[in-house]
């Protein structure tokens, strides 16, 4: 019963916090907007992303290896966008010699 009120208290927060964000925007003209975007913009958009995720896992690998452990290509681009702890926390669980050497290196890898 705590959770369904928890889910539920979540829910109306987020509701609200959305209705005040959203209640000054106009609706139309966003639409105008969008019908009149630009193609181009949006896939040279979409392709920075594409280089900055190849980055980030090129960084992510160098990270793995400084550590002294292995990670697959898959979780490699999910710790990406993971946050810093649960980066850490599935360091630790892999090898906890590798988290302790990382634990100091992740924040300040030099990259070659």
């Amino acid at each position: 019963m705590q959770k369904f009120f928890s889910l539920a208290a979540r829910a109306i927060v987020t509701g609200l916090l959305l209705y005040f964000a959203f209640r000054l925007v106009d609706i139309e003209a966003m639409r105008d907007r969008l019908r009149n975007i630009d193609l181009n913009w949006l896939a040279l958009g979409g392709l920075a992303l594409l280089i900055q995720a190849f980055l980030g896992a090129i960084r992510w690998e160098q990270i793995v290896v400084r550590c002294g452990s292995r990670l697959t290509l898959a979780c490699v681009a999910f710790l990406i966008r993971a946050p810093p702890w649960l980066t850490k926390i599935h360091l630790a669980a892999k090898n906890v010699n590798a988290y302790r050497s990382c634990d100091s290196c992740v924040n300040h890898l030099p990259l070659k």
